[in-house]
């Protein structure tokens, strides 16, 4: 996934260092998010278990945990319920303007999960979804300002990461 001349020069700097083979992909990504979820139900800065423990949960999440493409998109669900999360506790009048529809249709397979763990629903409600959000900025050009056309290429960045996640996810 080379995209300009400068990443071209980089990976053939690189190639003689690089392991290149086919995709792989085992594991299940959905039986950790059940206990990410709990986890983030709690407050940040709790005491965290003790050295022994954390080690033997890091060596049981690469012998058992996700592999390849698996584990892509088990990285990818994790960080965008994080993100979420994170919004909806520090920014909540902003999440219709900053949390975009994909987020919602990938994590969509745990909102029964989430309403359980977390007590609120994934999808926004409809005193969320105000006519400044999501879809009322798609509908003017992307921007909130209202210009069709706006002179950074967020836009262009913003598609290429939803095509990016949406290819991994299946």
């Amino acid at each position: 996934m080379v995209r300009t001349p400068t990443g071209e020069e980089l990976v053939e700097m690189l190639r003689p260092a690089l392991e290149i083979g086919e995709l792989t992909e085992s594991g299940d990504r959905n039986r950790g998010m059940p206990r990410y979820m709990e986890h983030l139900s709690h407050p940040p800065g709790q005491k965290r278990p003790p050295l022994p423990i954390r080690k033997l949960v890091a060596m049981l999440q690469r012998t058992r945990g996700p592999k390849g493409l698996e584990l892509a998109r088990a990285v990818i669900e994790m960080k965008l319920l994080r993100n979420l999360n994170y919004v909806r506790s520090k920014f909540p009048k902003f999440e219709s303007r900053v949390v975009p529809d994909h987020v919602y249709e990938t994590l969509e397979p745990y909102a029964e999960l989430y309403e359980q763990t977390l007590g609120r629903p994934l999808a926004p409600t409809a005193a969320e979804s105000s006519s400044e959000g999501y879809a009322g900025r798609t509908a003017r050009g992307g921007c909130r300002c209202g210009r069709l056309q706006h002179p950074s290429s967020k836009g262009e960045k913003t598609r290429r990461f939803r095509l990016l996640v949406l290819a991994l996810l299946p």
